[in-house]
């Protein structure tokens, strides 16, 4: 099974550059992968946030990293 590969095929049906005939099951699929997906970069983002502090990166070299600079 290749997640990435049919997640791929679903978004480019979904998008219209193939056939729209993605089984329900397919598309159910995709939109868990992203929340998984959406779920884990969080996750990780939090991690290297972290982890350049603790490198003494200060916020105003993370900030534009994390699209902050206008804030």
């Amino acid at each position: 099974m290749d997640i990435a590969r049919d997640y791929d095929r679903v978004g480019q049906r979904a998008e219209g550059s193939l056939p729209p005939d993605a089984t329900g099951a397919e598309v159910l699929a995709a939109l868990l992968v992203i929340r998984m997906l959406r779920g884990k970069l969080d996750h990780d983002e939090l991690r290297l946030i972290s982890l350049a502090r603790t490198k003494k990166v200060t916020w105003a070299r993370i900030a534009p990293w994390q699209e902050l600079s206008g804030r």
